[in-house]
Order: C-alpha cells, then sequence, then structure tokens
C-alpha cells in the first residue's frame, strides 16, 4: 500500500521546518532551547499535520481499495465495508503519526538552534505571534497546493511578510526550505512504511469483523 502521503505532512509544515542536517552539529546538546522550542510550537501546527496527513490518506486508500474488483464486489454484498476499513486504516495512521511528531519537534528545535541566534530565534518568534505570521502558518497546506500567497495576505500583510522574509530570520528560515522538502519526505516516508504491516493487519482485521457482524443468520 504505498502512497505518497508524505506531501499531505510536508505541505503542512513546508513554512517552517528546519533541516534534520542540521541536527547532527547539535547532537551533543541535549537541552532544550527554549526560544527554539517556542518557534516551533508557533511554525509546527501538529494537529494540522496529523488532520492532513490522515486525509490524504484516507483519501488515496479508499481510491486504490475502489479499483480492486474483489473490494468493489465485497462492497455490494456488505454496504459500509470500504468505510469501515478506511476507518481502522485511519485510527492506525494517527497512532503512528502521534508517535512520528515528538521527535520531529524535538529535531526541529535542535535545528532552530544551530542555525539561529538568539536575536533573530526571537524575531521569528515575534513575527509568528503576530496576526500575519498565524495566517501563513494555517495557510500553509492551500500555498503548497498553488494557491497564490497574494491571493491570501493583504497588500499591508503582503509587505509585513515581505519584511520579515528579508531579515536576517527570515533568510535563515527561507534557506532550510529545501532541504527541509526532503528530509521531511524522508522522514515521513520512513514511518509509514515501518508502520505499513500494522496498517494493513488494521485494514484486515476491521473488514473481517465487519463481514462477520453482517454475514446473514441461519435460522
Amino acid at each position: 500500500m504505498k502512497t505518497s502521503l508524505a506531501l499531505a505532512l510536508l505541505g503542512s509544515c513546508l513554512m517552517a521546518v528546519p533541516s534534520w542536517q542540521a541536527v547532527a552539529a547539535t547532537a551533543g546538546d541535549s537541552s532544550p532551547n527554549p526560544l527554539a522550542s517556542r518557534l516551533v510550537a508557533l511554525t509546527f501546527p501538529a494537529e494540522m499535520i496529523r488532520r492532513d496527513t490522515a486525509k490524504a490518506y484516507a483519501t488515496n486508500f479508499r481510491a486504490s481499495m475502489l479499483r480492486n474488483p474483489q473490494v468493489q464486489a465485497a462492497m455490494q454484498r456488505t454496504p459500509g465495508l470500504l468505510e469501515t476499513i478506511v476507518n481502522a486504516v485511519s485510527m492506525k495512521l494517527d497512532q503512528v503519526l502521534t508517535a512520528l511528531i515528538p521527535s520531529l519537534e524535538s529535531n526541529a528545535a535542535a535545528s532552530y538552534a544551530a542555525k539561529m541566534s538568539p536575536a533573530e530565534l526571537q524575531a521569528a518568534i515575534t513575527f509568528y505571534s503576530g496576526p500575519v505570521g498565524r495566517k501563513l502558518v494555517m495557510a500553509t497546506p492551500a500555498v503548497a497546493m498553488g494557491d497564490d500567497v497574494r491571493k491570501i495576505l493583504s497588500s499591508a500583510e503582503l509587505a509585513e511578510f515581505a519584511a520579515f522574509s528579508q531579515s536576517s530570520a527570515g533568510q535563515k528560515m527561507g534557506a532550510l526550505r529545501p532541504q527541509q522538502t526532503n528530509d521531511m519526505r524522508m522522514a515521513v516516508n520512513h514511518a509509514l512504511e515501518a508502520a505499513e504491516p500494522q496498517i494493513d493487519a488494521a485494514a484486515k482485521s476491521a473488514g473481517q469483523a465487519y463481514i462477520r457482524a453482517h454475514q446473514p443468520k441461519n435460522h
């Protein structure tokens, strides 16, 4: 059950997820940086990531199942079967993401601390704590799908965003983005591939249980 689920997760956090390569430089220092942790909390919307990734996974999984003639036949015999299986898959995926996100956040904080000075971290916190920064974070899935940021922000908001982007903090965050994209894709794909047997087992178990419960009873 191979899918491109990493793209959904990536779309939600494309704005600011840092490079994992930078973590190696600080691997010996396990002390959390309060400013970096705060910036992660603002720019790494874990709940949004979980929601959007689960939604994309369920959509892809449902489409894959609908292309299977055996599933189509089973659905005709047992209405509701597919939704039961999709729900089971979504629940298992949520467990996988719940376990994954803390490590992503920890690595993100370490990367911010390695690449940005305290003053730059504070500048980024100030921006992402404000209405324009919050609006951008919430809009990143739409932007990742091709929406023009100029249609999301007003002229005044665009000017504020441009000013931040040209600052030292904004430039450093922007410079990290290409590697962020690759690192995030690899991390999510690895987690999903590792969990694939569990997800498959959850789908099979839920489907079998639903069929047994809805088989005609002989009197």
